[in-house]
């Protein structure tokens, strides 16, 4: 049987091929240094038990192999009745559709494709990796595992592996699990743009946002956590015009109290009316992100500016 496995979702392709070729003893041929007249004797030969060989050969068309090799490779498979033979092309790339080894294992063989997924994929993912698990998780911490490791799956199922690990007992992720565990260089950031934001320092703002951005951090992300500490300060201040003192409103809101004190401070720089209205434009501005009316890094350094602006003289 000749399979190709492709695809730029590295991690269900690399699954994908250890799960077909699991108890099997392989022989790995690279693109880079093919040596086809191995590969044919390689292909014809049987193991030391007498059995048909199994073969990977990893990234064959990612180097663009002259065509000559390629069908050099076809005719060999073609006119060799290799039905008990195990040979799978593993490509960690989208192949060419039109290639002519693709077209020849379409007819003849098995072609596994696997694609990065998008959000609800990946949500869905998510769930299924933990339902294995019997675990469950909550909505806004499976949103911020779907944004925070979108482009990388590798580091979300080893995140998945360390939060399972943590909540073994109780048997679900939530959001405090993330805060503590997930997101190290990401959540000092994000802790440094929420404060600079709070104390209204435009230029400090938008040094963290970038630096962020520059390190790879999905603006979807970002505004997820923005939001978030913009929750924060808005629940912070409604406490506090209540005559809430810190003490109970870092009881109310389950936080650190050297947090809450940051918060009570940065809270003091807006009216409640500017912070219900700054969390309103943000989400409003990121539905319009995501229906492609607005540049993203563009809207959301717009928004800052707008955050830290200080109406009549406000200190």
């Amino acid at each position: 049987m000749v399979y190709l496995i492709h695809g730029d979702n590295l991690l269900e392709s690399f699954e994908s091929l250890k799960n077909t070729t699991a108890g099997k003893d392989c022989t790995v041929f690279w693109g880079k240094n093919f040596n086809g007249a191995d590969f044919k004797m390689a292909a014809k030969s049987l193991s030391l038990f007498g059995e048909a060989p199994c073969l990977v050969v990893k990234d064959f068309l990612k180097d663009k192999p002259d065509s000559k090799i390629v069908k050099d490779i076809l005719d060999f498979l073609e006119t060799n009745h290799l039905v008990y033979n195990l040979i799978i092309f593993y490509e960690s790339h989208k192949v060419d559709l039109k290639a002519p080894l693709f077209q020849w294992i379409l007819k003849n063989g098995k072609i596994l494709f696997f694609p990065q997924p998008n959000k609800p994929q990946l949500k869905k993912w998510i769930l299924e990796r933990l339902q294995a698990e019997n675990f469950s998780i909550e909505n806004e911490a499976l949103e911020m595992l779907a944004e925070g490791y979108k482009n990388d799956l590798w580091g979300l199922k080893n995140e998945l592996q360390k939060l399972v690990l943590y909540r073994l007992d109780e048997k679900k992720i939530n959001q405090d699990d993330l805060d503590r565990l997930s997101f190290p260089n990401e959540e000092k950031s994000i802790f440094e743009l929420g404060d600079a934001l709070g104390y209204r320092n435009a230029q400090r703002s938008l040094k963290v946002l970038a630096g962020l951005v520059d390190r790879g951090v999905s603006l979807g992300y970002i505004t997820l956590m923005v939001a978030r500490q913009l929750r924060l300060l808005i629940m912070t201040k409604i406490l506090g015009l209540e005559g809430k003192k810190i003490v109970e409103i870092q009881k109310r809101l389950g936080l650190p109290p050297f947090v809450v004190q940051r918060l009570y401070q940065e809270a003091g720089s807006f009216s409640l009316d500017e912070l219900k209205s700054a969390f309103s434009t943000l989400i409003l501005n990121d539905a319009a992100i995501k229906k492609g009316k607005r540049l993203p890094r563009l809207s959301l350094d717009l928004w800052v500016d707008r955050l830290c602006f200080k109406p009549n003289g406000r200190e």
